[in-house]
């Protein structure tokens, strides 16, 4: 199955890069490069951006489903160790917690993974048009670099357990 779906996306691919020959002007002639009409550049960013719906719209459903094993609280907790209150000895067990650092990260990876296809398109855009990047791209690109941040908590987390391990217990 996977492999025809490969070779449904390479076929898609070379399409594509026909289309986009063909949609060019100055295909025909051996001209320097002259932008593609503005209803196929148009059409090309629709098009990606409904591949990415439909995708997104195809996970969403096999996770709704019911066959999938997968749950996005089970993603964002982690396990704690905890006094259970059941017992009389008051023995420590081990419990999946929500973890609000994992839920930062999360939603840190939503907002970057936006912003990055907001640019992204813009940047096909102008690649479709002009023939080339802006000179801009790499302030994009930091812009999108000095976003990681909003992961910090998660790393400041994943830190402490190493030197927690490490600590001597009391």
């Amino acid at each position: 199955m996977q492999s025809r779906n490969l070779f449904y996306s390479v076929q898609a691919a070379a399409l594509s890069a026909f289309l986009f020959a063909a949609a060019t002007p100055a295909f025909a002639e051996n001209k320097p490069y002259s932008p593609p009409y503005s209803f196929f550049v148009y059409g090309v960013i629709l098009f990606f951006l409904f591949v990415l719906f439909y995708t997104l719209r195809n996970i969403k459903n096999a996770l709704a489903s019911g066959k999938s094993k997968w749950s996005l609280s089970d993603a964002l907790s982690e396990p704690v160790e905890v006094t259970s209150e059941k017992n009389e000895n008051k023995e420590k067990v081990v419990e999946m917690r929500a973890s609000s650092s994992r839920l930062v990260a999360f939603m840190g990876m939503i907002a970057i993974l936006v912003l990055f296809i907001g640019f992204g398109t813009f940047a096909l855009y102008s690649f479709a048009v002009n023939g080339k990047l802006g000179e801009d791209i790499g302030q994009v690109v930091s812009f999108l670099t000095a976003g990681l941040t909003l992961f910090a908590p998660y790393a400041v987390n994943k830190f402490a357990k190493v030197f927690e391990s490490i600590a001597p217990k009391s």
